[in-house]
C-alpha cells in the first residue's frame, strides 16, 4: 500500500515498501512481522519482476 520509488532506470528500479508478513507453522501457531524493506525490481522482456529485497527496519 505504501510504496516509494527510490530510483528507476530502463531495466532496474528500487522502491521501499511496508511489508505485513504473517503465516502459520506446522503446529498451528501464527507468527508475523511488519517491517520496511527495499525492493529491487528488474525489467525482463517488457515486464517488471521481483529480484530481491533487503530488510530495513521493523515497523512500530
Amino acid at each position: 500500500e505504501e510504496l516509494e520509488f527510490l530510483s528507476i532506470q530502463d531495466t532496474e528500479a528500487k522502491v521501499t515498501v511496508k511489508v505485513h508478513a504473517w503465516g502459520t507453522d506446522k503446529q498451528g501457531n501464527t507468527h508475523g512481522e511488519d517491517f520496511q524493506a527495499e525492493v529491487l525490481l528488474q525489467k525482463s522482456e517488457g515486464d517488471w519482476k521481483f529480484s530481491h529485497f533487503t530488510y530495513l527496519d521493523p515497523l512500530p
